[in-house]
């Protein structure tokens, strides 16, 4: 419906498919949620013609349901995509950037680059402004990570 009262890419049209792919990536349907996420930020970016913090949320939600479908290097892009739009937007949240830096790491982790994702967690805990339970959700990440590894 709201395609046909929209017809050019509108943000009212590109948030709701952003949340039916966040829905289809928890129920495990990761392409089609890959699908709705896409059109999103496609939309998002023509819609608003600039950096937008939908897009950057878009994006994360992308890099996460590639991540769960195994295509970690995708994943990677999406996520590097986000912290684009952040840095262009002045987003210095952690509510992005703790996110970013979590769903970078599991990506890197599933192309067994552990060293790479361990680099990754513990610059961010550097982020300007974080938070106690920022630094805790990345230690988290940390420890989960190295408790995966073999030991050497």
């Amino acid at each position: 419906m709201l395609r046909v009262i929209y017809t050019e890419p509108h943000v009212r049209v590109a948030i709701p498919l952003a949340t039916r792919g966040r829905v289809l990536s928890e129920l495990d349907r990761h392409g089609d949620a890959e699908k709705n996420l896409t059109e999103a930020v496609k939309m998002l970016r023509v819609a608003t013609g600039r950096p937008h913090p939908f897009t950057a949320t878009s994006l994360l939600d992308l890099g996460h349901a590639r991540n769960h479908a195994g295509e970690a290097s995708r994943a990677i892009d999406a996520f590097r995509d986000a912290e684009r739009e952040c840095d262009e937007l002045g987003l210095q949240s952690e509510n992005y950037r703790v996110p970013i830096a979590i769903g970078i790491a599991e990506a890197l982790e599933q192309l067994g680059r552990d060293d790479e994702a361990e680099a990754v967690l513990t610059e961010a805990r550097t982020l300007p402004g974080i938070t106690d339970a920022g630094v805790q959700r990345l230690d988290e990440s940390l420890a989960a990570l190295k408790a995966d590894q073999p030991k050497r």
